[in-house]
């Protein structure tokens, strides 16, 4: 999977969140899921890969 294609993934998520938000407020329950801890969750998972990225196409790093 590219950086691109990560990014772009991140994106629809947090679109969605965004969007199961704005239903739940709408019913007034409380969200099942935490729109920053999902955020930072996915941007780790974003700088891990890129450092795999790295160490398996860079050896001489």
């Amino acid at each position: 999977m590219s950086i691109a294609e990560l990014e772009q993934l991140i994106e629809s998520i947090a679109a969605e969140v965004a969007r199961r938000d704005a239903e739940s407020a709408e019913r007034a329950t409380p969200p099942k899921l935490d729109e920053s801890e999902i955020v930072q969750v996915l941007a780790f998972e974003l700088k891990r890969h890129r450092k795999q990225k790295d160490e398996v196409f860079n050896p001489f790093a």
